[in-house]
């Protein structure tokens, strides 16, 4: 059970970076220091609640404390010329987006998660407009979510995970619906290609910092293999396949790509 203290810990993480991007829009030539000190505080709230956890060192409090860790270190190795208040505050957004999904146990609120991570790359200028295939690759993956999480509600045992697990809830169709948004949201062949294009079109630090939030990752240590242990212990080894086929594949890409980016 939560306690009081790790409550007010993991607020502090979550709002204080979206907190700084608001303030990043009011004060644009501080950016770079508001957006250091904002994470700052995010990760050393992240730290002390991975600290102090009652129980031994679980997933959730460990990811956090290594993305706020890294989105520290963005802040301070971003090229001048990328700090624009508007690079800025879409990176502590999307901080403050990514701990949210970490720190939940809703998933209704972890779907507001997944959703809010992906926002840079519909309306803001965090990618150009000509990359059409992240777009595609972020709306399916929500909506591939959203129809997961519905048959979950209708199923009607409850929307937290620790209530969930071992149930199968929603049945195959589920456990199927969270394997495509794994999929699409991971870049996993042959979906991988968006992945590129993102690291291509958007600024490097702030594109990578959100693509090592790892949601895909997330959402299997997270909801299938608890939800579904029998059909992830049978079913899941596709999916390993997979990306065992996207590594070799992009390992063998990577000899001939001559642009730096997508290398």
């Amino acid at each position: 059970m939560t306690t009081a203290s790790e409550f007010a810990l993991r607020l502090v993480a979550v709002s204080t970076p979206w907190c700084g991007a608001i303030l990043v829009a009011i004060l644009a030539r501080r950016a770079r220091i508001i957006a250091c000190t904002a994470a700052s505080v995010s990760a050393m709230a992240s730290l002390t609640l991975l600290h102090s956890t009652a129980s031994a060192a679980r997933l959730e409090e460990t990811l956090m404390a290594l993305f706020s860790c890294l989105a520290v270190m963005a802040t301070l190795v971003l090229p001048q010329r990328d700090c624009k208040a508007s690079v800025m505050a879409e990176l502590l957004f999307v901080l403050g987006s990514t701990l949210l999904a970490y720190t939940t146990q809703d998933l209704l609120i972890f779907l507001l998660a997944w959703i809010l991570t992906a926002l840079p790359f519909f309306w803001t200028k965090f990618l150009p407009a000509r990359t059409w295939r992240p777009r595609v690759a972020m709306g399916l993956s929500i909506l591939a979510l959203a129809l997961a999480i519905a048959f979950i509600a209708a199923a009607g045992k409850g929307m937290v995970v620790d209530e969930l697990q071992q149930r199968s809830p929603g049945g195959m169709a589920v456990f199927w619906l969270l394997v495509v948004a794994v999929v699409f949201r991971k870049g996993i062949c042959p979906v991988h290609a968006w992945v590129a294009d993102a690291a291509e079109n958007g600024p490097a630090i702030p594109t990578a910092l959100l693509l090592n939030g790892h949601f895909g990752a997330l959402l299997v240590a997270k909801l299938i293999v608890p939800l579904f242990p029998d059909a992830a212990r049978n079913l899941f080894p596709v999916l390993s396949y997979l990306a065992l086929a996207t590594a070799l594949y992009v390992a063998i890409r990577a000899l001939i790509e001559n642009s730096p980016r997508r290398l």
